[in-house]
């Protein structure tokens, strides 16, 4: 996540007292609270793997926690106010005009379809605003060449951040869920500081 210079402030970001960072840390939380935080959870629609199955509800329940409005992709819920008639194109429709962040989890073509489209329109311009986060295996990860040198490296390119599976079943879902509320607070275009 970028830094935001406060040199015009202050000579030094470690004069600002550590009570001051959290009061402004919690002003923001605050005003987060009462905006909306939309999120579209992209995943196979066929779940078979129960570890895959325990990573969707607990990221459910802790975006729950947030008050977030949680959309799921891939023709599992009829997206609101769109009106292509190509589910593929309504949903980057839906994703450009109302996701905060989209979270994919790339376990099968479907999601591998979900992720390329996703990342060729983010690339080109026509999707700019959400924070996308992928969460994999190993196994998908290293299929081919091409996922490896294609989608995943342009993830790493590109501050798409990528999570193994195994990572959020035991320590990262935090770092996860920290990500997603501040997507919403610094976001150019529709967070809190944002314009």
């Amino acid at each position: 996540m970028q830094q935001i210079d406060i040199s015009i402030f202050v000579a030094s970001g470690s004069e600002i007292s550590n009570e001051l960072r959290k009061e402004i840390r919690d002003t923001l939380e605050v005003e987060l609270i009462n905006t909306n935080l939309s999120v579209l959870l992209c995943y196979p629609n066929r779940l078979t793997d129960a570890v895959i199955q325990q990573c969707i509800t607990n990221l459910k329940d802790e975006l729950k926690k947030l008050d977030a409005i949680i959309y799921e992709g891939g023709g599992k819920q009829k997206l609101p106010q769109i009106n292509s008639a190509y589910s593929h194109i309504s949903e980057l429709d839906f994703i450009k005009k109302n996701c905060d962040s989209v979270v994919v989890f790339v376990f099968d073509e479907l999601t591998l379809s979900q992720i390329t489209l996703i990342s060729y329109y983010f690339i080109s311009k026509v999707i700019k605003t959400p924070d996308i986060i992928i969460i994999h295996n190993d196994y998908i990860k290293n299929l081919d060449k091409f996922f490896s040198s294609g989608i995943f490296q342009y993830c790493d390119d590109n501050n798409i951040k990528t999570f193994n599976i195994n990572e959020i079943q035991n320590e990262k879902m935090e770092e996860l869920i920290r990500r997603i509320r501040n997507k919403k607070l610094v976001s150019k275009n529709n967070g809190l500081l944002g314009g």
